[in-house]
């Protein structure tokens, strides 16, 4: 089970860990992507620009003659209607357009910057100043993720190279077609892209509990129906053995029943003959005349059990009225003083069909055991009720009516360990040779509800008691006076 959690978990984390560190990748990339297509649409205009020779705006608090195009003749000129205008090339377009990203609070932005800068305002911050020196040395771009303030952003840098268009405005400045004069830097936030990515990374994570519950929640119910299908199996196995334990005492019954039964008619007959045409005996003589009939009439209940666990022959049925059956069993088997008793029948659950002699031993075992469980006083609860059983129901008997008869104890209860094992033959956990007897009489009790085609079950719970449950085919369909024979017989 543990190996089977852990394949699982393994198995969740490994797929949980890849599709974090590729949304991590994707939100990478497409961060890349849109700094450099901001970085090409930039550099697209100042191209357009420099081809055009420059713009011509309105000079204004915000667009003012740039002192460094002082060179230029035509730097400012007046349109006939007398609007005055200045000549702003690529960099200036550049430094004023990011002068107003930054009053629009822009996510990107776009610079200018140079190792020997000809405006003051095109000095390289620190991060530049490193970009700069490793483009020329030969990088292509320098790209790197910072925190800037309260926010995370991604920075670009791409050597800035004179083109001749550019030379129209640098040429005085010594600029050369082809050299590197600085770099073009560009910054964007991540805020909302990361944000993005903590959503995603969120619904992941959600989705991979989910998953990982539903198959743990897989493998609990796999495994438990694994143990259930173990557990029937060893049950099965368990039975099978028990079984055959009680057909060879069967077979040993059958083969003995007979042969000890006209043994046992013969003692008991010269035994008779003796008390009645021999001398008349002394109380002492008297004593152990009865004490030789007790022991006759114990002896062929020990041939009836036999009879009863030999599993040659049907049994013959009847209609057996299970409230007269207790009452028999009640006036056989004295009731402690301080046990007290419940019994509660349905209207049509009084009858079964099966066999008086064998449904009277095997309650009268079960009751006096439950006596034996309750030393200190208790309840004995007896409860019959009609059960029906249909397809699919967990009982391993036919279709049809039951009757379900219940025995209950309010004694100790019986340990796990040993709850499986009462119904072997020769089980017992009673101390003397006197209290253990045989150890037959669950098996008994098993073998009896059997061979009347039915079921006994049992559970119990430490300290609040035992309840065994038997299942025999019901009667209340019996023929129209059919009745009850208490010799084993129906009428």
């Amino acid at each position: 089970m543990l190996i089977a959690i852990a394949v699982w978990s393994a198995v969740f984390a490994g797929s949980l860990a890849w599709n974090w560190a590729q949304t991590k990748k994707n939100t990478q990339e497409i961060a890349y992507v849109q700094i450099r297509l901001a970085l090409e649409k930039d550099v697209l205009y100042r191209h357009w620009n420099a081809n055009c020779g420059g713009l011509y705006v309105e000079v204004s608090d915000v667009v003012e003659p740039n002192p460094y195009l002082s060179h230029i003749p035509e730097r400012d000129v007046v349109t006939p209607s007398g609007r005055k205008l200045t000549l702003v090339n690529p960099a200036y377009m550049s430094r004023q357009v990011n002068e107003f990203g930054k009053i629009r609070k822009s996510t990107t932005l776009t610079r200018i910057t140079s190792l020997q800068p000809v405006n003051s305002l095109n000095t390289p911050d620190p991060w530049e100043r490193q970009a700069l020196q490793a483009v020329s040395k030969g990088e292509k771009e320098v790209v790197t993720v910072e925190k800037r303030d309260d926010m995370t952003v991604l920075r670009l840098l791409q050597p800035f190279v004179t083109e001749k268009s550019c030379l129209k405005c640098h040429g005085a400045q010594g600029s050369k077609e082809g050299e590197i004069r600085g770099g073009i830097s560009v910054w964007m936030s991540l805020d909302h892209l990361l944000a993005l990515e903590q959503q995603k990374i969120r619904e992941i994570l959600i989705g991979h509990l989910a998953l990982w519950g539903v198959g743990m929640v897989g493998i609990l119910i796999t495994l438990m129906q694994l143990k259930k299908a173990q557990e029937k199996q060893q049950q099965t196995k368990n039975e099978l053995i028990r079984s055959r334990k009680i057909e060879g005492i069967g077979l040993l019954a059958g083969g003995m029943a007979h042969d000890f039964n006209n043994l046992l008619s013969i003692v008991c007959g010269n035994l008779g003959l003796i008390k009645a045409f021999g001398p008349k005996p002394d109380e002492r003589l008297e004593r152990s005349y009865q004490g030789a009939e007790q022991a006759c009439g114990q002896a062929k209940e020990l041939g009836l059990l036999l009879l009863d666990l030999s599993s040659s022959g049907d049994p013959k049925r009847e209609v057996v009225d299970l409230k007269q059956l207790l009452a028999d069993i009640q006036s056989q088997v004295p009731q402690p003083a301080n046990i007290t008793s419940q019994i509660v029948f349905s209207e049509t659950s009084a009858f079964v069909r099966g066999n008086y002699r064998m449904i009277l031993r095997m309650l009268r075992n079960l009751i006096v055991n439950a006596f034996e469980a309750m030393p200190n006083g208790g309840v004995l609860k007896v409860n019959a009720k009609d059960y029906i059983v249909k397809k699919g129901d967990t009982l391993p008997v036919a279709m049809g009516d039951y009757v379900e008869l219940s025995i209950q104890d309010t004694g100790k209860g019986i340990p796990p360990e040993i709850l499986l094992k009462i119904f072997d033959p020769y089980f017992t956990t009673k101390d003397t040779y006197i209290q253990r007897g045989l150890g037959l009489g669950l098996a008994v009790c098993e073998v009896i509800v059997k061979r009347l085609g039915g079921v006994i079950t049992v559970a119990s719970t430490i300290g609040e008691g035992t309840v065994f449950k038997i299942y025999l085919p019901s009667a209340r369909l019996a023929a129209p006076g059919e009745k009850s024979d208490r010799s084993g017989n129906a009428a």
